[in-house]
């Protein structure tokens, strides 16, 4: 199956605190919990079938877009985030200076 991560159709599901989208019949997400101005990314899942193809990192970069747009600190939990901030030093300003250390 020939994926193009940039075509990735990523929504924000609020219902189930997650940004999600749709591969085929799979699923691709980050869990979050938003309170008040902080978006905590708790859990990046990738499908193994779908590993390798970077949904991964354009469900991160979507997270990230959107806490800079909507003004949000970021509480990076997931491990996946954190590897992709490393990679990615333009949004360690979005991140709680509490949990830049370490990234």
């Amino acid at each position: 199956m020939e994926i193009d991560p940039n075509k990735l159709e990523i929504t924000i599901n609020n219902e189930n605190n997650r940004f999600e989208a749709r591969v085929g019949e799979e699923d691709v997400f980050i869990d979050y919990r938003m309170h008040r101005n902080r978006l905590t990314l708790i859990h990046t899942d990738v499908p193994p079938a779908l590993e390798g193809h970077g949904l991964g990192s354009a469900m991160v970069k979507a997270a990230l877009e959107y806490a800079k747009v909507e003004d949000l600190e970021v509480l990076p939990i997931c491990p996946f985030v954190k590897g992709y901030l490393r990679k990615h030093p333009e949004y360690l300003p979005l991140v709680s200076e509490k949990y830049r250390t370490g990234l």
